[in-house]
């Protein structure tokens, strides 16, 4: 039986704007995954945090992220509260920049 990889949490912050942006990335291991990305958005009156990467103890199916990071992919949520609408527009507006590694 193979063992169940150890998902790794990071927390990364950039700025949009005027506006801090809070990033929490989890993935298999030390590298991102190798299936690709995933990006978790919810809505500006919710974190992401607590709605995809759930922790309940005694249940390890609990969360999105871990889910997909055991898969193999690289999963992202941000937080958009307090950020204003109209710089949430914008930001979603634009096309996603294309990540390619080191």
């Amino acid at each position: 039986m193979t063992a169940e990889p150890s998902i790794v949490g990071r927390e990364h912050w950039t700025h949009k704007g005027p506006s801090k942006l809070f990033l929490w990335e989890k993935a298999a291991g030390a590298s991102p995954g190798p299936l690709g990305t995933i990006l978790f958005v919810h809505g500006s009156s919710m974190a992401s945090t607590p709605t995809f990467d759930l922790q309940v103890p005694g249940r390890t199916d609990s969360s999105a992220m871990d889910h997909f990071a055991r898969l193999g992919y690289d999963t992202w949520c941000q937080k958009n509260f307090r950020i204003p609408y109209h710089l949430l527009h914008a930001f979603f507006s634009q096309p996603a920049p294309v990540y390619r590694g080191a």
